[in-house]
């Protein structure tokens, strides 16, 4: 299994749009899926033509923590407490 993390959306996303697109742009939608969305479809185009079939996923909640360890957040919609 592999995991990429991007670390440069900003970057990106300057890059291509522009500074205020990106200022616009990151105030009304979520940077990082876009730029994960564009990754992933040119991951898959770079595949086929080397005929490797892959499932790709693009997640929120995972952190890098460094030392080889990742963070998985989870979103607790109820909860109780019997204590």
């Amino acid at each position: 299994m592999i995991i990429i993390e991007i670390t440069n959306v900003e970057e990106l996303i300057k890059q291509h749009i522009g500074s205020l697109g990106a200022k616009v742009l990151h105030a009304v939608a979520d940077d990082e899926a876009k730029i994960e969305k564009v990754m992933i479809e040119e991951l898959q185009t770079n595949f086929k033509k080397m005929g490797v079939k892959a499932n790709m996923f693009s997640v929120a909640g995972v952190d890098m923590l460094g030392n080889g360890k990742i963070e998985i957040g989870i979103k607790v919609r109820s909860s109780t407490f019997m204590s």
